[in-house]
């Protein structure tokens, strides 16, 4: 435990502060050709058409497993 008022040698960076969904949107609006897969563990209802509408390319709830995963960027890819 740090003595009261030091601050910690590292720190996140302010990215990692932001919600999924603002990251998603700059790499969309910077990158637009790049292909996303969001990881979550948010039910897929309305967590899934908004952040398809986004710009998320697939949306996969956790868990996953490595085949998922491998059939995921492989169904991503065919798209592409």
């Amino acid at each position: 435990m740090l003595p009261k008022g030091d601050k910690p040698e590292y720190e996140k960076p302010s990215v990692w502060r932001n919600r999924g969904e603002t990251i998603l949107k700059k790499i969309k609006e910077n990158w637009p050709e790049t292909l996303i897969i969001v990881f979550t563990a948010k039910p897929a209802d309305e967590n899934e058409k908004y952040l398809t509408s986004l710009g998320a390319d697939l949306y996969l709830e956790k868990p996953v497993t490595v085949s998922q995963f491998e059939n995921t960027v492989l169904e991503l890819l065919k798209k592409a």
